[in-house]
């Protein structure tokens, strides 16, 4: 089965082995779309947001989104959330760590 992860470090936020693609891509409803895209800016804004910006809120967001598309892709992909490590300090460099969800 292949591996597809869900890492929102790259414009399209799901990942295969020959590449990324977008959930629209998988069969995903406009409204998973949406909000998978609306996390994926969050990141994106993440080197400008404000020393608090709350990456476990964001994980969290990201962890819900990523057992949608595990539902959307049973059977067919082995699903993994690789997620933002709490921060040092404000300006610490993105760190990740990552779980099977399937």
């Amino acid at each position: 089965m292949k591996k597809l992860i869900v890492m929102a470090d790259y414009i399209c936020g799901l990942f295969l082995p020959e590449g990324g693609l977008g959930p629209k891509e998988l069969g995903a409803s406009e409204d998973l779309c949406a909000r998978f895209d609306a996390w994926l800016v969050r990141y994106r804004e993440h080197d400008d947001a404000p020393p608090d910006f709350d990456r476990r809120s964001y994980n969290e967001t990201g962890r819900a989104l990523a057992h949608e598309i595990q539902q959307l892709v049973a059977g067919r992909y082995s699903v993994t959330f690789r997620f933002l490590l709490p921060a040092d300090s404000p300006t610490a460099p993105c760190e990740w760590a990552e779980e099977k969800l399937s």
